[in-house]
Parts: structure tokens; C-alpha cells; sequence
């Protein structure tokens, strides 16, 4: 199977720079700006994007301006998402931890240009030994090579595995909504917290707890060394309001530590640190995890005894757009990428706080939702496995994109 590297499928493969260092600043409109979390694999939604920057900053820096059709990949930060620009998107720019790639078009697809490097690029950051807090140098990014059948045949296998790709994102677009049929329960059982037409108590979290534990600062453990069965959390375990143990990290083996710092079943779990728009995420850890212990970024809400607010309604109150907003103005920090919360400012987000027997009734009708949404995860995983595994197969040393897609002709 004959390949080739970006650099000789393309016209230009740069990267972009951040405005502050020239003395520009980001603006809630104007022309998108995209960062690493901006790339999340296939085509990029401007309307998602959340920085913004001026024309007159757009123009200074030309350098790092994009183009419909660029091929982008996350070169600092969370290495190795792959994506692009969609023909139709309007004029954008990004900073330095986006490489873009202008692809030659009569050489190769968008679409499946795309799909290569999202099969190909775990084994570029394996061989090149980058870690998650590493950089990719655009060299490595030029020199990344992918299969190269002719431009009838890449079309065909795009279009193929876009199929399965288009089920997966069907399947995760549902579960989405589901998150927002939760805050519709909430508000059809307890009204706006903002105007509380019921006129029900507002408190401050901290009347409510009875302490936030707060884990420690474990030294990790060097690739190749010994480790412990214990792991620390990641931020990322909570950040999507679902909690995630796989979300971790390995410890040291001759690591100890308080018994306080044990991840339990029922532990209600929030983020001291992270982005303006996710530090203060709080999940629930829904089943007995496994051997996992609390880190410094974040604490567990241990509410006091007899407090008149179930850890379920807190759950999905400090969940809602109304509150991540005011947990996000209360975070302080000068960088926008980190932003922290002390425990006093946390104990001051206020809190609604109906009768206990309403309470007890949103809880029963979010555990028959939850179930639901049990089942929803697991079609929703289902999906993503056999995109990955058919994206690995179509791309793989042994098998070419052109016998792969009998397969996922097959399975469809």
C-alpha cells in the first residue's frame, strides 16, 4: 500500500500563536478562535467555540489564520485530536496548540485524511514517547505519514466508515439530549431558582456541609516504573458530570496515605480547579469504584448530618447552567486555562431549598431516568467501539482501508 507524509499531501502545515502575547485580548464575539479543546474529531462547529477574537486581531495575526478544509491536529496540551473545517466555515484562528494542514485536494480527501490520522496518530505519540503533558514539534507533524490509495478509493473508504461515524454521533447526540430532559424535570418540579416563584429558602452551601474534603498532591509514577493497585483521580473524572474511574492515574507503590482520601460509593464529588467553564463540576460516584483515592483538584461534599438537602438534589442543583455560572464567577486566577475556588467562596453559592418530601420525589424520578440513561451510555459505548475498532482495521499495517470496507459495508 503506497503512503505518504503530510508535508507531501499538503501546502502549508503551521501553527498558531496566542493574541495576549501581542497585546490582544479575546472578546465574547467575533472571529472564533480555536484552542486544543476546541478539536474534538471530524468537523469543528464555530458556533461551539468559545474564544473570540477582533477582525483588527485576526489580521495581526495573519500568520495563524485558517481556511475551510484545514486539517487540524492538537499539538500541546491534550495531544493527538484530529479534526478540520468544514468548507462552509466562516473565517477562524487558533493558537499554538493547533497545527493546521492545507491539504492539497487533488492529491487527497478531507474526509478521509481525517480518519487516517485519527487511526495513525496513537502510534505517532507512542513512538515519539510524548506524555499527555508533552508537545508534538511540526516536524513530527510534516513527517507523519498515512496510507495513500487513489483519490476514488479514499472517497469510497470515507464514506464508508463516515456511516458508522455517523452512528456513533446519532447515538452520543441522544444521550445529550438527555441532559437536558433532566433540567426540564428539575424546573417542572421546583420552578427558576433565579425568580423561586414558590418562594422556597435559599441558603449557602456551607450551612448545608458539614466539611469539603480535599485529597492530596500524589507523585506519579514514571513510565516503565513499579505501581501501586491504587490510582489517583484525574479532574477529567468529573468534569462531564458523569463520574469516570477510568479517569486516573497510577501512584507509587510505596505510597501511603489517610484513610479520608478513599473513593466511596455515594461520594459527592467537585472540582476546586480547572477552566472557567468547568471548575466547580461535581458528579456522583453512582457504584463501589476501585481501588481510587482523592487528588488536591479535588473535594468531596460531605454534607452535616441531618441537613435538610439530599446529596442527589445538590447533585443535580449545582449541575444546572444557573449555577455553573455563578460557581465560574466566584473561581479567581489570572490564567484562563486554570481557575480555583477556595472553600470559603464555595460555601457561599447559594442553594434552593424545597420542602425534603419534593426532594425525595425528584430523586425516585431521576433514578427511573438514570436507568435510562445507563442504557443510553452503554448503546452510546457500543457505537464508539465499533467506530475505533473499524477505524483501527481500515487503517491497519496488515489489512488496506480498501478490504476494510467489505467490513463495514458488512456490519451496517
Amino acid at each position: 500500500m503506497k503512503s505518504a507524509t503530510l508535508e507531501e499531501v499538503s501546502t502549508v502545515v503551521s501553527k498558531g500563536t496566542t493574541p495576549t502575547t501581542l497585546g490582544h485580548g479575546f472578546l465574547s464575539k467575533g472571529v472564533p478562535f480555536l484552542r486544543a479543546e476546541d478539536v474534538t474529531g471530524g468537523s469543528v462547529n464555530p458556533g461551539e467555540v468559545a474564544y473570540r477574537i477582533s477582525e483588527e486581531t485576526n489580521s495581526a495575526l495573519s500568520r495563524s489564520q485558517l481556511q475551510p478544509g484545514d486539517l487540524l491536529i492538537t499539538i500541546a496540551g491534550t495531544l493527538g485530536r484530529v479534526g478540520y473545517l468544514p468548507r462552509s466555515a466562516p473565517p477562524m484562528n487558533c493558537n499554538q496548540a493547533v497545527a493546521f494542514i492545507r491539504l492539497r485536494p487533488e492529491v487527497i480527501d478531507l474526509n478521509y485524511a481525517c480518519l487516517a490520522c485519527q487511526a495513525k496518530i496513537g502510534h505517532l505519540l507512542k513512538l515519539q514517547k510524548i506524555g499527555t503533558i508533552g508537545n508534538l514539534n511540526l516536524e513530527q507533524v510534516r513527517g507523519f505519514r498515512i496510507p495513500l490509495p487513489s483519490l476514488d478509493e479514499q472517497k469510497r473508504v470515507a464514506t464508508q466508515l463516515e456511516r458508522v461515524n455517523r452512528l456513533r454521533r446519532n447515538r452520543n447526540y441522544v444521550y445529550q439530549i438527555s441532559d437536558n430532559f433532566v433540567q426540564a424535570i428539575f424546573f417542572e418540579m421546583f420552578d427558576d431558582p433565579v425568580t423561586n416563584p414558590q418562594g422556597w429558602k435559599t441558603v449557602e452551601l456551607g450551612d448545608l456541609v458539614a466539611e469539603f474534603e480535599g485529597g492530596v498532591n500524589f507523585n506519579p509514577v514514571s513510565e516503565g516504573e513499579p505501581s501501586s493497585p491504587w490510582r489517583v483521580l484525574k479532574i477529567s473524572s468529573v468534569t462531564s458530570g458523569e463520574f469516570k474511574p477510568l479517569e486516573s492515574k497510577p501512584i507509587r507503590p510505596d505510597t501511603t496515605f489517610h484513610d479520608s482520601l478513599v473513593v466511596r460509593k455515594g461520594d459527592l464529588i467537585i472540582s476546586r480547579a480547572n477552566t472557567t467553564e468547568l471548575v466547580g463540576a461535581v458528579s456522583m460516584v453512582r457504584q463501589t469504584p476501585p481501588k481510587l483515592l482523592l487528588p488536591d483538584k479535588l473535594w468531596r461534599i460531605k454534607l452535616r448530618q441531618n441537613a435538610p438537602a439530599d446529596s442527589g438534589y445538590l447533585l443535580h442543583f449545582l449541575q444546572l447552567p444557573h449555577s455553573r455560572k455563578i460557581i465560574g464567577e466566584l473561581a479567581t486566577g489570572t490564567s484562563g486555562s486554570m481557575k480555583n475556588i477556595s472553600k470559603e467562596k464555595a460555601g457561599t453559592i447559594p442553594i434552593l431549598l424545597p420542602p425534603t418530601e419534593r426532594q425525595e420525589q425528584f430523586i425516585a424520578v431521576m433514578r427511573r431516568v438514570e436507568r435510562l440513561r445507563a442504557q443510553q451510555r452503554e448503546a452510546d459505548r457500543q457505537a464508539e467501539n465499533l467506530f475505533q475498532t473499524l477505524l483501527r482495521r481500515a487503517f491497519s499495517e496488515t489489512d488496506s482501508p480498501t478490504a476494510e470496507v467489505e467490513t463495514v459495508e458488512a456490519v451496517l
